[in-house]
């Protein structure tokens, strides 16, 4: 079973379901209770489904998400390598998404 994070139609990161809920977990606690946490969260919450979908983030959005995702990987480099990495590489394609680019 696995987790997946949606960048866009074209691009999705798929990550162990552990991993994914620890993901999930900080997410909302960092941000559960604000209106872009929601958003972030709808997949999960409403539809039931192992997915954080940002595909529809505008580039502030997308932003703020690649800010959370960079401050998770740093604090977990010496714990969990593997999950860090995993974040650095979302991160990279965030950089690389055409709604950052063009800002």
């Amino acid at each position: 079973m696995s987790g997946t994070i949606m960048l866009s139609k074209q691009k999705t990161f798929d990550v162990r379901t552990v991993d994914f809920n620890f993901i999930v977990n900080i997410l909302r606690n960092k941000v559960g209770d604000t209106e872009f946490g929601k958003g972030l969260l709808e997949t999960i919450d409403v539809f039931g489904m192992n997915m954080i979908c940002v595909d529809e983030l505008d580039a502030n959005g997308l932003n703020k998400f690649d800010g959370f995702l960079k401050e998770l990987a740093a604090s977990l480099e010496k714990e969990n390598k593997g999950l860090s990495k995993f974040l650095a590489a979302v991160c990279a394609e965030i950089e690389l998404d055409e709604r950052v680019l063009s800002r």
